[in-house]
Formats: structure tokens, sequence, C-alpha cells
């Protein structure tokens, strides 16, 4: 079933991508990286290594911010190979602007993301070898806020409401088919037909048709602040003579790789509406004409979860909630084998981190600092074993 119970209609259907494109990206970045890590370029096999490392280091560096948004990259994200140490550190505010009409003005964003690609040549693995172990540590300082300023504890914003109404029919044995779509967003409509006029009448409902219909309308009207971010480490062990890859058998820096994740907000929202289906199909029947009502409605409501380095929550009525962490995690990224003693390896990691704040009230504001660089604090790739 669909979302409030509803059913999706026969002609409907989805589809996704391969986490292969999202990973390589630029095209640039994937050929250096096959050119460097193929057996003509890998250094002798090592069952020991540590900085200084040899290898790629491929570094992204992403900033959004729109609105009265602001983010500064007081560093950039990098890793030095001569030190096996890197990170990134970043400061960021979502505010209301000062000036507002008809709610522009109003919402800002403000994100950070970014981290590094890195890859080691590993040559060739001795047959006598059953693990590649990756011992890494990580520490950091990150702190947020959200508010709604104190000043507008009922949300002020515009009420959206939406209608949706849909229908489909089939008959001859299901060799014709019609349907008949009518959408409104604020009270404009949209709507959509198809082969309407070829329908029966009366259409009837046999072992032979197939009848679909819902209806849907919602009021819906929301003002929140947050912020939120999230860093994780994982990898693959590559052989560059197959092209084949591995991910770890097991991941314990963090909760398998994320080193934290948390979620602070300040919001109220309103939400209500009722949708009702029904559905005949060759002499089945669901749904009903009955329609379904709900409503959900908050009041001035906070929350702060977090994921460091185990779970924790809280709610409340606060205008303003903060959460601050100074942390670190050390672990190993193991990859178990065996492997084919004639082929050459590399191994690759991901270091990613996103960090985001944003503000929907009328006087709120949101922000984030996150320091992986300085202090002491960062991403240190202590050794590479290969036992």
């Amino acid at each position: 079933m669909g979302e409030n119970g509803k059913r999706l209609g026969r002609t409907m259907s989805y589809s996704r991508r391969g986490w292969l494109g999202y990973l390589v990206g630029g095209g640039a970045i994937a050929v250096a990286l096959i050119m460097a890590l193929s057996p003509a370029a890998t250094a002798a096999s090592a069952n020991f290594l540590h900085a200084p490392y040899k290898g790629v280091v491929s570094p992204n560096n992403d900033i959004y911010q729109s609105g009265c948004g602001k983010v500064t990259a007081e560093k950039k994200w990098h890793f030095s190979m001569k030190k096996g140490v890197g990170g990134s550190e970043s400061k960021g505010s979502a505010a209301s602007c000062k000036k507002q009409i008809a709610g522009v003005g109003q919402s800002s964003d403000a994100e950070s993301y970014g981290g590094f690609d890195l890859a080691f040549s590993l040559g060739k693995i001795p047959a006598t070898a059953t693990t590649v172990d990756a011992n890494i540590t990580a520490s950091w300082a990150a702190s947020f806020t959200a508010s709604d300023g104190g000043k507008s504890p009922a949300c002020n914003n515009l009420v959206n409401t939406y209608n949706d109404s849909f229908t489909e029919w089939e008959w001859n044995s299901f060799g014709s088919f019609a349907y008949q779509e009518n959408d409104s967003y604020n009270g404009i409509w949209y709507n959509y037909s198809y082969n309407t006029a070829s329908l029966p009448s009366p259409f009837n409902l046999n072992n032979t048709t197939y009848y679909y219909t819902y209806h849907d309308s919602s009021t819906y009207a929301s003002c929140e602040a947050y912020g939120n971010a999230f860093a994780e480490v994982y990898g693959y062990l590559v052989d560059t003579t197959t092209g084949s890859e591995q991910y770890t058998s097991s991941n314990s820096i963090g909760s398998n790789g994320e080193m934290f994740d948390v979620f602070v907000e300040v919001f109220n929202e309103t939400d209500f509406g009722c949708d009702q289906y029904y559905e005949w199909d060759e002499g089945s029947s669901y749904g009903s004409n009955t329609s379904t009502c709900y409503s959900y409605n908050t009041t001035l409501t906070s929350e702060v979860y977090s994921y460091v380095p185990t779970f924790t929550s809280s709610t409340g009525t606060s205008s303003t909630v903060s959460w601050s962490n100074t942390s670190s995690t050390t672990g190993d990224m193991t990859w178990s084998g065996p492997w084919a003693s004639t082929d050459h390896f590399a191994l690759v990691l991901y270091v990613y981190a996103d960090v985001y704040a944003y503000n929907g009230w009328q006087h709120g504001s949101a922000s984030f600092m996150f320091n992986m660089a300085t202090l002491g604090h960062g991403f240190k790739l202590n050794k590479i074993v290969i036992s």
C-alpha cells in the first residue's frame, strides 16, 4: 500500500540507481584512480604500512547556502599522505533575513559537505594472508543550535491545501484502459485523462474488468529550525587485476563506520485531511468508499537525537535547543581472504561528512560548528596490516 493506506495502481512503477554512479562521479577522477592503481603503478607488497604513505588523495569540498544562510570553511577537506592525517573545519548559520515580504527572506539553508577518497597500493597479497586491516582514529568537536527566535511559538506560515482524485478502468479482457486524474494545489486545479471517451456505459464490475479509484485532501503548514550532521568511513579492497571489489567483513569505527549522527530541531506543525480508495480486480474488491480522516497537529516541540557513540534522545517544548560534543573513536576496518596471490590489490577508503542547518521560522535560526582538523582533532590512518 502507498501513503495513508492507499494502494498503487497497476500503471505506477519506480526505479533505483546503483551506488557505483554515485561513488565514481567524475569520469576524470575515475580514470586517474584506475591508472594509479594498475599493476604497472603498484609498489612492492608490504605486510605493514604506515605514514608516510604512497597513494592517491581525491578531496571533495562543497558548500550550499540560500536565503540569509552563511557557511565558512575554515579548513577544507584534506588528507596528508606524509602524516596520515586529514580532516576539515567549518561553521554555518541559517537565519531569517531582517526584511521579509510574503515569506520571501524567511527561510534559509547552510550546508558543508565533503570528505576525501584515499587509495593505497598493496601490490600482491601473500597466499598465506587471511586479513587486510586498516586501523583508524577519528576525533572531533561539534555543536548545533536551533531556535524559533522566541517571538512566534505559533507557526504563522502560509497554509497549503492539496486535493487529488485518480480513477483507472480496464476492460475487454484488459485490452483497453482509461484513466482520469484531477489535482489541486492551493486552489489551482490540474486535470489529466486518457481514453475516457471510450469507457463502456455502464462500466460493469465483473471477472474481466478492473477498477481503481482514490481521493484525498489535506491541509499542511509547518515551521521548523534544525541542525544535523553525520560523518562516516567505509571502503573496498579492490583487485586491480580483475576489477572486482570487496566490502569490509567488519567495521568497528563508530557504529559500523558511522562516526556520529546528530539532529536538533524546534518545530510546530499542522497536518490534517481525509483519504479514500476502492479497488475492483477481476471479482475481488479492496478498500471502501468511506473516507478515513486524520489530524496531526503539534504545539511548539523541541527534540535532540544523537548517535555518539550510542543513541540518546530528548524531547520538550523549549524554543531553543543546543547540542555540543567533543569525542573520538578508534577501530578497525577488516577484509577477509583468501585472495588470488597472482593478482594486484589496492585499498580504497571513503571519508565523508554532511553538516547542515535550516531555518523556516520568521525570527528563528539554526547553526553548526564542526571541527575535525585542529586542536588535536582529525582523521588518522594509523596503519594498514596484512596478516
